[in-house]
């Protein structure tokens, strides 16, 4: 999970080289990039990284995001969540990063976790990767419906992209975004 399946543009790899070197820890990657669904311009780059301190590493991740704004166009947010999973069997809090850079293809979704939930996260997002070949094509399928053609509305694409997780992986999970 450290290196994506799909290549990555030469904004992407900056980017990410930058914030690996900035952060100075792993990040790994997760969703489409590794499962064989992304669609460029279409899909985000999902990476998850392991901190000691959630709050303090977001804070310091938005400085860095905010600091490599190029151009007005660059939208950069946080989010902070609750995950809960039947594998995991505590309530765990983070914080979502997102870096939205439309005109460089750079769509990047940072999730970070308090680092002692690290094998039990990577755990998971394996589980979830491992994905037969129809899932993948029907993901895209509704991606492209979802995202391009707007045939359906975001919210049911991501609400049948969960239950197809849940049905292939086993795993069922509960995350709640936090007002803030």
């Amino acid at each position: 999970m450290e290196t994506p399946d799909q290549p990555l543009t030469m904004n992407q790899s900056i980017f990410l080289s930058q914030l690996r070197n900035e952060m100075n820890s792993k990040i790994y990657f997760y969703g489409s990039i590794v499962r064989g669904d992304y669609i460029p311009s279409l899909s985000d780059i999902d990476v998850l990284y392991f901190a000691d301190d959630t709050k303090t590493d977001c804070e310091k991740m938005l400085r860095f995001m905010k600091k490599n704004k190029k151009h007005e166009n660059v939208r950069v947010k946080s989010k902070r969540f609750l995950y809960h999973s039947s594998t995991i069997k505590h309530i765990i809090s983070g914080y979502k990063v997102k870096y939205e850079d439309m005109e460089n293809a750079v769509p990047i979704e940072v999730t970070i976790y308090d680092k002692k939930y690290q094998d039990s996260i990577l755990d998971e997002q394996q589980k979830k990767s491992n994905i037969p070949f129809w899932m993948a094509w029907m993901l895209i399928v509704l991606k492209v419906l979802a995202y391009k053609f707007k045939f359906i509305p975001k919210e049911l694409f991501k609400k049948i992209k969960e239950k197809l997780f849940i049905y292939i992986s086993g795993i069922p999970a509960t995350f709640v975004i936090l007002k803030q």
